[in-house]
């Protein structure tokens, strides 16, 4: 990477941040419930973390946007320690809620992660591809980043502070529902991608050794590729011919004095 490249500031994670920012103090971070059945009461990040939680994300979210637009040669290293840093300890704001709020005594009662914490979670995973793109990082820094991140989460789920959530609770109150959909999606999405892979490199071999197949078959795929739209955009029609026939004959009764005409505007 050239040298002012990599002075130059950076556009698109200052975005990233301030998007982050506004949504991660505008949407609940989480919800408490008192049981399964009745709905939970959502909290914001002041009032689910207090202000320690609150002014530690809005540290690391603001030191984010100030760092990539500083001239550093350095800055993409230090933003990738810092949002992969914040990816992995993320757990422990809902490790934080539930501690703060879960009442005692309430053996029923559980927290479920709210849209705050999934936004925040899904920016700064951009932010993260992002400087990593920018440092054009090798495949073994990614991979170590991926087993950093997930070996964390996965140690946090397993510890005592995460066993209010909602899907940790019903994950161990019915382990073998679990396992058995987790097994039926596996067959279905690896089946569907196998019958894929097989086709793909069936034509593409074809296509290799024939090249005046190219064209026949690069248009029956693309063809194929548009059918599912195409579906829902007949569909569509489908439903916007049947209410406009149902409102003519309808008209028609009215004009016959068989039905309301106030009913055919509803």
């Amino acid at each position: 990477m050239a040298i002012t490249e990599t002075l130059r500031p950076n556009r698109v994670i200052p975005v990233l941040g301030g998007v982050a920012l506004a949504l991660v103090w505008l949407l609940d971070l989480g919800t408490i419930q008192p049981n399964r059945i009745v709905p939970g009461t959502g909290h914001g990040l002041f009032s689910a973390v207090g202000w320690t939680g609150a002014g530690l994300v809005t540290g690391i979210l603001l030191a984010t946007i100030v760092l990539s637009t500083l001239p550093l040669r350095r800055r993409y290293e230090l933003l990738l320690g810092l949002i992969g840093l914040s990816l992995a300890t993320m757990p422990l704001l809902l490790d934080m809620f539930a501690a703060l709020h879960l009442p005692e005594g309430a053996p029923y009662a559980r927290s479920s992660v709210g849209a705050g914490f999934w936004s925040l979670l899904f920016l700064l995973s951009l932010m993260l591809i992002e400087s990593l793109g920018r440092l054009e990082a090798r495949r073994w820094l990614q991979l170590m980043l991926l087993v950093f991140v997930g070996g964390s989460w996965l140690v946090f789920l397993r510890g005592e502070g995460l066993e209010s959530l909602s899907l940790v609770r019903e994950f161990n109150a019915r382990p073998d529902k679990f396992q058995q959909a987790l097994w039926t999606h596996l067959a279905l999405a690896l089946g569907a991608v196998t019958i894929s892979a097989g086709l793909a490199f069936a034509l593409a071999l074809k296509m290799i050794r024939s090249p005046a197949w190219q064209r026949p078959l690069l248009g029956a795929v693309s063809f194929l590729q548009t059918i599912p739209s195409l579906a829902v955009f007949g569909l569509l029609i489908a439903h916007s011919v049947r209410s406009r026939q149902r409102s003519r004959f309808c008209r028609i009764l009215a004009s016959a004095g068989l039905v309301g005409r106030q009913r055919c505007w509803r």
